[in-house]
């Protein structure tokens, strides 16, 4: 296995992790509220903004930002059927390699002193990984810095969700 194969499959256990616990009884309001109902728009635009957020923080731009949407499944992989749905959003922030481990460092420090819980925090002098979850809004995001560092891997991941009247992002 190559070292670049090896930091690629890294990446693809930390987001299938934080894709697979965004949508669990991890809930806003904990495992026993209610579902809240909103828009694809809605949930999407609060991802972007997170985005956005963490682009500015890290201090470059956010690049290829796209979503998707999915049914809901539960802890042991069955599929809901009842609308519920959840979103993932993807994107990178371009920056220069000695940037990573700063970048990092400061989008840590700004998650703690909003409240975030942390899932995870390791970082290198030449980038590392951070992975949380913002209580107010449900959002899990990991940010993880490529190797060689060129850019930081932003994947966002939303809690469960019934759909408004007229939508059906579960099946989109």
């Amino acid at each position: 296995m190559t070292r670049r194969s090896h930091r690629y499959g890294i990446l693809l256990a930390a987001t299938t992790l934080l894709l697979g616990s965004a949508c669990s009884n991890d809930q806003p309001g904990g495992k026993d509220a209610p579902l809240e109902t909103k828009s694809e728009a809605e949930v999407e635009a609060v991802a972007r903004s997170q985005a956005d957020s963490i682009a500015a923080l890290a201090g470059g731009p956010l690049e290829d930002w796209h979503t998707n949407t999915t049914a809901c499944q539960g802890r042991n992989g069955e599929t809901a059927d009842d609308g519920r749905w959840d979103l993932a959003g993807f994107a990178h922030v371009k920056l220069p390699a000695d940037k990573h481990a700063a970048a990092l460092h400061t989008i840590h420090d700004k998650w703690q002193t909003q409240g975030w819980q942390i899932n995870a925090f390791q970082v290198q002098d030449d980038g590392g990984v951070l992975s949380g979850r913002d209580p107010k809004t449900g959002l899990s995001i990991t940010l993880s810095s490529s190797k060689p560092p060129i850019q930081i891997a932003v994947t966002v991941g939303s809690p469960c969700y019934q759909p408004v009247q007229g939508e059906d992002p579960a099946n989109n």
